[in-house]
């Protein structure tokens, strides 16, 4: 991602510094970044373990559990996604599409990673989800910056690798995390 992200910028009028600068200061977007990455990141986590029973949920579960999360990868691979689809889909797309044609862009893209197979309720849910969480990372990125946007995306990955990592551990028919 990072790759096709420096191959559109390098053929756009933006360039990476750009992309990286537009915004609040760098200190000031890494401490709105990881404050707003954490409550964010909270947040999901509460959500998560608050509709783990939902099929959405549990599909978003199956898809992600797919990867390998032992050790350290959650946190490599939410790093990578962070980096990587932030500075493509904010960074390199959002100033040659705009904030909504981007956001669509970023569930098209996800329709495999979530292995949208039929148009359903919990599939519906899920992409609304994704588009919502790609308009405020836009939003993050045009008044914030791009290094906050990556930093609470990353964040958001992170947990939600971690928590999901989690929720496959557990015993069948348990309702929260930590129960026998």
């Amino acid at each position: 991602m990072v790759l096709l992200a420096l191959l559109v910028l390098y053929f756009s009028p933006a360039s990476l510094s750009s992309a990286l600068l537009v915004g609040l200061e760098p200190v000031t977007q890494l401490a709105i970044g990881l404050a707003a990455g954490a409550a964010v990141a909270l947040a999901s986590y509460v959500g998560f373990i608050v509709q783990s029973r939902r099929k959405y949920t549990q599909r978003a579960v199956a898809s992600y559990g797919r990867l390998d999360l032992r050790g350290l990868n959650p946190l490599w691979i939410g790093l990578a996604a962070g980096v990587g689809e932030e500075l493509l889909f904010r960074g390199a797309l959002q100033p040659l599409l705009g904030l909504w044609l981007t956001s669509a862009v970023f569930v098209l893209v996800h329709v495999r990673a979530y292995q949208f197979k039929t148009i359903d309720v919990p599939t519906m849910i899920q992409a609304a989800g994704l588009f919502a969480a790609g308009v405020l990372l836009g939003l993050v990125a045009r008044y914030i910056g791009l290094i906050a946007a990556i930093l609470v995306r990353s964040m958001i990955d992170i947990v939600a690798l971690y928590t999901i990592r989690s929720m496959q551990a557990r015993p069948a028919g348990s309702a929260s995390l930590g129960q026998p």
